[in-house]
């Protein structure tokens, strides 16, 4: 699951950001990760 958003402040390599959340269960490997992203122009 993630959000993609274009940021409030204007920079100039960046064109979207977002952060995303991956959980991990029902299988040996149980655990979750938080991911930060971005776009570049």
């Amino acid at each position: 699951m993630g959000w993609l958003m274009t940021p409030p402040v204007k920079i100039p390599f960046v064109v979207n950001i977002g952060v995303g959340m991956s959980l991990n269960y029902g299988s040996a490997f149980k655990g979750g990760s938080l991911v930060l992203f971005f776009n570049q122009a």
